[in-house]
């Protein structure tokens, strides 16, 4: 019960101090579960004496556990006893070892959203400022997370004098010579312009958000170009084409492949922003340009956002700008890049309709059903399924059938395996291909005595998959004598 908690405190507070970084978050862990089970008489009995004795004792780890315990009990104490954790904490903020005082300014935002008002601009957020002037940068690093939680318009106490001061502060930040805190606030940008509002974005962080995706380093380039689409969201048109767009050009040509790729992954999430035809002007020559990227992680990841294209610039354009060099990748010799524009087959096939895709796209099925990697054959089998879905049983006979009848007499086992799976797929209720009057049902059972026992026994699971789909009297005729056949099979 609660009253013997002080018995258990004292194993986890020798465990607090154990340099092993995991063992100590556990103890801190197991601290504040058993804090939530007790009333605020023994967390001033029995908690804050425990916090005392980690704040000042002589380990350093010890002051690092106590950094933790702080928010945890904070709100749970008597005014008096607050008072006291203010001050443990400047004394922690001030620590002589900077893993004290990084642990310090790694809890601060929660202690920044525990406090009150006057306590948070007379205590806390002086502890804030010389912390984050650190000359440690593994301290200064997380001094934007303490902006965020500043920021918010759930912290009480913070005025305009205090915005403007985090402002400051902000820009200090993503100015510093160390690029892994330049790197935290473009990683933590979003959050940070959602906390302080559309208003002060476009004023005072907008041309830092541009700064940053042209900092030196590539890692803080690819991690602001991940968080274009978010901040655009925060922007008006014109200030997306007049600031952010010519940035975006320039990290499409970046040299660091990795920027590009981040770029890639996001890019077109802005065309919904900015409307049709500044999506045509601005972005579809980026889009063109990555998708014909020498790096194949960068056309991978560009190939992904074909959807959000689609949705804005529309079935016409997207045949006319887009559809040749889509073609054009589908014939890769990277493995990769081929099995992207595959799983994306189906989204163009739906928009662009049978007749147009038959024309254009349809001819490279058949090679991508003989591509000489599994994973090429495989997709293209379920995108054939997923299009019956879409055209019809009718155009699955017309157009996939002849082409699968091919399949099954190549000379490569592994081809006529694929059929197979095709036949299956087309077969099933969602596209409805009847296996009887469509002759599949002829064909796997002419592949039950193929040579080659692979296939042969690929063909009898089909025939199971696909019986609830085929009349009992024709299961009986033809299905189960080459059942009985196959049980002397030779292999």
């Amino acid at each position: 019960g609660a009253h013997y908690c002080s018995h258990i405190l004292i194993p986890l507070e020798q465990l607090c101090t154990m340099e092993e970084v995991d063992v100590r978050r556990q103890a801190v862990a197991s601290i504040e579960r058993i804090a939530d089970t007790v009333p605020e008489s023994q967390i001033a009995l029995n908690f804050h004496p425990l916090l005392r004795r980690l704040a000042r004792n002589e380990w350093f780890t010890s002051r690092v556990a106590a950094c933790a315990l702080i928010p945890v009990l904070y709100p749970r104490l008597s005014k008096q006893l607050q008072s006291e954790c203010q001050v443990l904490l400047a004394e922690l903020s001030k620590d002589p070892t900077p893993m004290v005082r990084r642990a310090a300014m790694e809890n601060l935002p929660a202690v920044i959203k525990g406090v009150d008002a006057k306590t948070l601009a007379l205590k806390v957020f002086p502890i804030f400022l010389d912390l984050s002037a650190d000359d440690q940068d593994s301290v200064r690093r997380l001094a934007i997370n303490s902006c965020i939680a500043l920021a918010s318009p759930e912290t009480a106490g913070a005025d305009a004098s205090m915005r403007a001061e985090i402002i400051r502060c902000v820009q200090k930040l993503h100015a510093d010579v160390s690029w892994r805190i330049r790197w935290s606030v473009a990683n933590s940008f979003v959050q940070l312009a959602q906390s302080l509002g559309a208003e002060k974005l476009r004023t005072h962080l907008l041309g830092m958000y541009c700064s940053l995706l042209e900092d030196s380093e590539d890692e803080v380039r690819a991690s602001a170009a991940l968080q274009v689409t978010k901040v655009s969201s925060m922007l008006t048109t014109e200030e997306i084409v007049g600031e952010v767009f010519p940035r975006i050009k320039a990290l499409s040509n970046d040299e660091n492949e990795h920027v590009r790729g981040a770029l890639a992954t996001v890019v077109m999430s802005v065309s919904p922003f900015i409307g049709r035809e500044l999506t045509i002007e601005h972005l579809l020559p980026v889009f063109l340009k990555m998708l014909k990227d020498v790096n194949p992680d960068v056309q991978l990841n560009i190939i992904s956002s074909l959807e959000d294209v689609n949705k804005v610039v529309g079935v016409s354009l997207l045949a006319k700008s887009l559809l040749p060099a889509i073609v054009e990748l589908a014939e890769d010799k990277k493995w990769r890049v081929r099995l992207a524009i595959i799983e994306q087959i189906p989204i163009l096939g739906k928009q662009l309709g049978k007749k147009f895709f038959d024309h254009r796209v349809g001819d490279l099925f058949h090679d991508w059903l003989n591509d000489g990697f599994y994973q090429i054959r495989e997709a293209t089998a379920a995108n054939l399924g997923t299009l019956g879905t879409y055209f019809g049983a009718s155009w699955c006979q017309e157009f996939v059938l002849p082409m699968l009848v091919t399949l099954q007499s190549n000379h490569c086992y592994l081809q006529r395996m694929t059929c197979l799976t095709a036949y299956q797929l087309l077969c099933g209720k969602e596209v409805g291909v009847d296996p009887v009057e469509s002759g599949i049902l002829r064909d796997i059972v002419a592949l039950t005595s193929d040579s080659v026992a692979n296939v042969r026994f690929k063909a009898v699971k089909t025939l199971k998959a696909l019986a609830p789909l085929i009349p009992q009297k024709t299961r009986s005729e033809r299905i189960l004598p080459v059942l009985r056949r196959l049980k002397t099979d030779s292999d």
